[in-house]
Order: structure tokens, then C-alpha cells, then sequence
């Protein structure tokens, strides 16, 4: 049997091939290795890696069909140019015939300002990271790819700005390339300002959107809930254009309110053929390694997902499924949420209380209290927020303010703000969070005093 390796991109891990495999024959005979582990602890480097990849290819043994992602297909790229007679067929996704210096010096400024976290998903962490994209910066096949003489397919987004010259390079000089643009994907996306009420309305008319993705229930990082009157209002805007305008509802933390009755949903308010796509999941209520959502479709895109999107459904094991259900139905997701409320409405009540206590009234102010996983606590007169990330880092906080999820640099009236965030905040701790906020928020004023 033909063997095939499908190799993973920066962004990805192994494990992302899971359910392009489910789709196909004989997955005995796919191969996708772990990129950081085939470096068997060398370090980070593209020649390494090149190394390390060629030593996996040679270990499946024989001619194997090769996909590569991103830089699974720079990957794939060099080892087909090395060993042609190895590769029987090439695919190649999202792949630069260069390396483009400017994209990656941005994503590289980008990649210092994520937390380190950020890259447990990615195939390397941060470090490593860094090490092998500067070892990849001089790479560049321009004068060797029409040396590729086995089938090859080039798949690119047709929003894939970063990618798409590339795959018209690659098709127009390899023999008999087949080249395939994906329509729709890497859409054009927009940020829109968000008020008291939630999203501007007059702002969404004017971006010229046919989707509107929202989380009315509580909008991170604001805290704020969408009305009734601003959720008719943006169903009106969706109606103005039936079957053109859709409307993404990420209900993802509802269960969670604490002092005021739930409002109805959009979903809830349009009806089962209304513009909404609602979605939802049990990583908040239940557990993250969980790994379940859902989604309610409005009757006439059912059709249209069934047939060409049903691939993505498959993620969550049948056992999983119908042990969450057992628990639905019976009864004990119910008193499940009940029991969670009450929780992590003392929790909150614990912050507050602390935060209250080491700050005067005139100091402080508390927002977003109601419903959510997290409040913001605004400084009056506060220190600059660059004075709060270093004395956050002397007391060895990890500090969240809410300039720092500003995507347009206009937000002025975040400075000073504080995301406290409490779902995972010990009870007992509770105080001692509250007397180590006012010492980093007194250490932050007295330093950007000096200055």
C-alpha cells in the first residue's frame, strides 16, 4: 500500500491531521510526524529540521505521497527537490516559494507581545519559535522549483494574501502544477466599537459587513450585555437583507449571571429561520479537555453545511457526546450550573470585597460585575499603562489591562483598566489578590512619578 505524510505548519501540532485522516482510506498508511519531536532535542533550526525530516521520510521508507502546510509544505518543498525519485505526488497549502523578510519581522514583533501560553497549540514554543524563523529567513526556491517533475496540487485561500503570489508562482513554474484558489476563506474582517449597549449599530452600517459575529450575552474583554432593543436592532439589520446578511451569535458564557434574569438570545428572538448562527460550549460550564460545542443553524444554511462542511463535525468522540447527554438529560448539567453559580458568585463577591478594602471608593471603579468569569476595575487618574505591565512583572503579576485587546489604538478611554479575571482564582486568595493589586498599583504611580 501507498504510503502518504501529511506535514504540519508553525501554527500546528501532528494531532491538527486528525480529522483530514478520519476522511481517508486506509489511515494504517498516513504518516504525520511531530514536528518539534522529530528534532529529538536538537535545536530549533531549519537546517535541523530539514535533517530530522529527511531521517522520518527515510524511516516510512519507499515513495510516499507528500502534503505540507505552511511550513510543512517549505518542508515538503526542499525534501522533493532533494529526492525526487522518493515523492510520487505533492501537495502543497499555504506555502511560500521565499521566505518573505518583512512578514516575518511583523509576525515576529506580534509573537513577542504573546504570552507564552499562546504557543502550547503551536508546534514549538516560544524560544524555538523565534530560533527557527530567523534560521529561515534567507530561504528561497525561486530557481529550483522547475526542477519538480512529479503531479503536484497548490491549494491557497483566495484571501490568503500572505501566500496567494506565491501559489501563482509555484503553478506557472512547475510542469503541470494544478493550481486551486479556495473561495472564501481568510475573510476580510473589521473591528467594530463597542458601547454600553454593546456593538455600534451606526458603525456596522457603515464597515459594509454581511457577517456580524457578536457575544450579546457578555462581551469580552467590556464585560457588557447587549439590551433587547440594540438585539431587535441588529436582527433588523440582518433582515434589511435576507439571505445576505448573517448574523454569529457566541453564546459561550450565559450560564453565568448572577444578579439579573437571562435575556433571550438572538437565536431565541429570530426563530428557526431567522439570520443567526448560534453557537455555544462546555469548556466554561463544564470542562476545557471536554472539547464540545454546538451550533444551531438557521433551516436554509443546514442544507448547504451538510454538504459541504459536515467534515468539521467530527471532532468529539461518540462516547463523549452521549455521556453529556446521559447528564443533560438527566438532570445533573442543571443542578450542575446551579451549584457553579453560586461559586463563582461568592468568588466574585470575595474579589470585590478585597479590592474594596484596599482601595477608597474615589479610586476605583468596578464594572461588569453581573454575568461572566471576569470584572474590570478602572483606576482614577491612573498611571500609564506601560507603569502597570513593569510593576506587574516586579511582583510577579500577570497582568491583563484592557488596551492591551485594543486592536485599533484609538480606545484612550482604557487606559488604567484592569481585567481581573476569577474563574480560577482560589478562594482563599481572594484577599491577598486584592492587597497585591493596590501595592502594583501604588508602585506603578510612584515609578511614572519619578520619571
Amino acid at each position: 500500500m501507498e504510503k502518504t505524510i501529511l506535514v504540519h505548519g508553525s501554527g500546528h501540532k501532528a494531532a491538527s491531521w486528525k480529522e483530514t485522516i478520519a476522511y481517508l482510506n486506509h489511515p494504517e498508511d498516513i504518516f504525520c510526524p511531530e514536528l518539534s519531536a522529530i528534532l529529538d532535542g536538537r535545536e530549533a533550526s531549519y537546517p535541523n529540521l530539514r535533517i530530522a525530516f529527511e531521517a522520518y521520510c527515510a524511516q516510512v521508507g519507499g515513495s510516499v505521497h507528500l502534503c505540507g502546510l505552511s511550513l510543512g509544505g517549505i518542508l515538503a518543498l526542499d525534501y522533493t527537490l532533494e529526492h525526487p525519485e522518493n515523492v510520487k505526488t505533492l501537495v502543497l497549502i499555504g506555502t511560500p516559494h521565499k521566505v518573505p523578510k518583512g512578514t516575518f519581522a511583523l509576525q515576529n514583533v506580534v509573537f513577542r507581545l504573546l504570552p507564552k501560553s499562546t504557543f502550547t497549540s503551536m508546534a514549538f514554543d516560544k524560544k524555538n519559535t523565534f530560533a527557527l524563523g530567523n534560521s529561515m529567513k534567507n530561504l528561497d526556491f525561486s530557481g529550483r522549483v522547475g526542477e519538480i517533475r512529479c503531479p503536484t496540487l497548490i491549494l491557497c485561500g483566495e484571501k490568503d494574501s500572505a501566500n496567494l503570489k506565491s501559489a501563482h508562482f509555484l503553478a506557472e513554474h512547475i510542469p503541470d502544477a494544478e493550481l486551486q484558489v479556495l473561495e472564501n476563506t481568510g475573510m476580510r474582517c473589521c473591528c467594530l466599537p463597542v458601547d454600553e449597549g454593546g456593538l455600534s449599530l451606526d458603525a456596522l452600517d457603515r464597515s459594509g459587513a454581511a457577517v456580524c459575529y457578536v457575544t450579546p450575552s457578555h462581551q469580552f474583554p467590556t464585560g457588557v450585555t447587549m439590551p433587547a432593543g440594540r438585539r431587535a436592532e441588529l436582527l433588523h439589520w440582518a433582515a434589511r437583507r435576507p439571505g445576505q446578511r448573517y448574523i454569529i451569535e457566541d453564546d459561550y458564557d450565559s450560564e453565568f449571571r448572577f444578579d439579573t434574569r437571562p435575556l433571550p438570545s438572538l437565536q431565541g428572538m429570530a426563530g428557526a429561520d431567522g439570520p443567526v448562527v448560534y453557537l455555544s460550549t462546555c469548556s466554561r460550564s463544564l470542562a476545557p479537555g471536554i472539547r464540545i460545542a454546538y451550533m444551531v443553524l438557521p433551516r436554509q444554511l443546514l442544507g448547504a453545511w451538510q454538504e459541504k462542511y459536515r467534515l468539521y463535525s467530527g471532532t468529539v468522540g461518540r462516547f463523549e457526546q452521549q455521556t453529556l447527554a446521559r447528564f443533560i438529560t438527566g438532570g445533573y448539567f442543571t443542578r450542575h450550573l446551579a451549584r457553579e453559580r453560586t461559586a463563582y458568585k461568592a468568588r466574585r463577591d470575595a474579589l470585590v470585597a478585597a479590592l474594596r478594602t484596599f482601595f477608597a471608593p474615589e479610586e476605583l471603579t468596578l464594572a461588569g460585575l453581573h454575568t461572566g468569569l471576569h470584572l474590570l476595575a478602572q483606576l482614577k487618574d491612573p498611571p500609564p499603562d506601560a507603569a502597570l505591565r513593569a510593576a506587574a512583572r516586579q511582583y510577579g503579576v500577570r497582568c491583563s489591562l484592557l488596551s492591551d485587546y485594543d486592536l485599533t489604538g484609538t480606545a484612550h478611554s482604557a487606559a488604567g483598566t484592569l481585567v481581573l479575571g476569577y474563574g480560577s482564582l482560589p478562594d482563599a486568595d481572594c484577599a491577598a489578590a486584592g492587597e497585591r493589586l493596590k501595592k502594583l498599583c501604588t508602585a506603578a504611580r510612584e515609578a511614572s512619578d519619578t520619571v
